[in-house]
């Protein structure tokens, strides 16, 4: 073989080489595979005005601002999202509370409270018949609530606050949008919130007791389940943060508020409001997630209601408060804070 060949045939051996090489260099140099994207956090909902911020934070696309995709559902009621939170078709839910105690009573440690989105500050009443004037002129009468629930609790409250007990009344099973038309016939006082309460007053009845008088006994949540927790912390913490930023936003610009609120929900704007609610920002969240001597403190409302629970019978054992109160993702956000 000639020397010319020989030196051809390395050359283009030298070549291959370095072909192989560049296209290994490229195949080094292109991005990783990307990883597929996450699905959005289901979180259920109903139209109480406390959790108006997440319509809020969906119009001005804040959960896409902070880098989570949010699939909000809205349920007739709070307490109708529930079994689907418990098994696992939503990631999060909206509730009271003793809702979230009962759902840990039913599977202990399946959903825990991250957020606190508001409390009643007037929303619930009693309303009662004129000659009903005070609280202790309930001796002998029949009040309404839902009993079981935070309704029959808070009338409870009312009764304990002023030396009756439940033996002092007759408690009747009235759902608080059917305690307007309930009096006189069926019963002389019940808890309701609006529009009952502007529907009893219209029929000359009046406001015998207020949510103004228990602050914290009655707040309202979000919950979300144990493993969604575990295993999406990040996200859990950018959906709190756009939340409490819609918050902020809600008492900046009231209007613009409430019409996104109808805009998202088709909600008649002429029924949004805030009145009777302390909505919670950051702060607020934080004292809430903190102990406490009163009831502004999820641990000490979360005792009573427990405490309720068991002896209603919704509640075999009190839960763990230090488990399902899961107050990190709020301090975790004061700690993002700019100190001055």
């Amino acid at each position: 073989m000639s020397i010319q060949r020989k030196f051809r045939q390395l050359l283009c051996g030298h070549c291959i080489l370095v072909i192989l090489g560049l296209l290994t260099l490229v195949a080094c140099q292109q991005d990783p595979p990307q990883a597929p994207p996450r699905s959005p956090l289901r979180v259920g909902w109903h139209t109480w005005p406390g959790y108006f911020p997440i319509a809020i934070a969906v119009h001005l696309n804040l959960f896409a601002k902070h880098g989570v995709t949010v699939e909000p559902i809205l349920y007739e009621s709070a307490v109708s999202s529930h079994p689907d939170l418990q098994a696992g078709k939503l990631d999060g839910a909206t509730g009271t509370l003793a809702d979230a105690l009962l759902m840990d009573g039913r599977l202990p440690d399946n959903v825990r409270v991250v957020l606190v989105a508001d409390y009643s500050a007037g929303g619930d009443v009693v309303v009662a018949t004129a000659d009903i004037a005070t609280v202790a002129d309930l001796r002998g009468k029949r009040v309404g609530a839902r009993l079981g629930s935070f309704s029959e609790l808070f009338v409870l409250t009312m009764l304990q606050m002023h030396d009756l007990t439940r033996d002092d009344v007759t408690l009747l099973k009235v759902e608080p949008q059917d305690v307007p038309t309930a009096i006189p016939d069926v019963i002389q006082a019940g808890h309701t919130w609006e529009p009952g309460i502007s529907q009893a007053l219209a029929q000359g009845y009046h406001i015998l007791f207020s949510s103004t008088d228990t602050p914290g006994l009655i707040p309202d949540l979000v919950i979300f389940r144990t493993h969604v927790i575990k295993t999406r912390p990040d996200d859990i913490r950018a959906f709190i943060a756009a939340w409490l930023e819609a918050v902020d936003y809600w008492q900046a610009h009231p209007e613009e508020s409430h019409a996104a609120v109808a805009q998202v929900t088709g909600m008649d704007l002429r029924q949004i409001t805030a009145k009777g609610l302390k909505l919670f920002n950051l702060q607020d969240n934080l004292k809430a997630f903190a102990p406490g001597i009163d009831t502004t403190s999820l641990y000490v409302s979360g005792q009573i209601n427990q405490t309720f629970l068991i002896n209603s019978g919704g509640l075999t054992s009190a839960p763990v408060l230090e488990r399902l109160l899961d107050g990190s993702f709020v301090n975790a956000l004061q700690r993002r804070l700019p100190t001055n």
